[in-house]
């Protein structure tokens, strides 16, 4: 169907991006209490795929990313922000 697209997967093209969300999934599922089992349990995924995704081993859907977000109670915006490097900090 032209005119239709379906967004699925998403790239991050940076090594750097592509970290921060890993630690950013993972600190929010430590600050909502869940270990990587009952996360991969309560998405019905092995826990195996929460374990490749934070430490930045694959690429993270947007489905997953949106259920994720529910799951640990954040924004997904929130865990999508822009990563600020070392030189680009207003301290540094």
């Amino acid at each position: 169907q032209r005119g239709r697209a379906t967004i699925s997967k998403f790239r991050i093209r940076s090594d750097e991006h592509r970290r921060s969300l890993a630690e950013r999934l993972r600190q929010a599922r430590k600050e909502s209490g869940l270990s990587q089992v009952e996360a991969a349990a309560n998405l019905g995924i092995e826990q195996s795929i929460i374990s490749r995704i934070e430490t930045a081993e694959r690429d993270v859907t947007v489905p997953e990313l949106m259920t994720l977000a529910e799951l640990y109670g954040v924004p997904a915006s929130k865990l999508l922000e822009p990563v600020q490097s070392a030189s680009s900090r207003p301290d540094q």
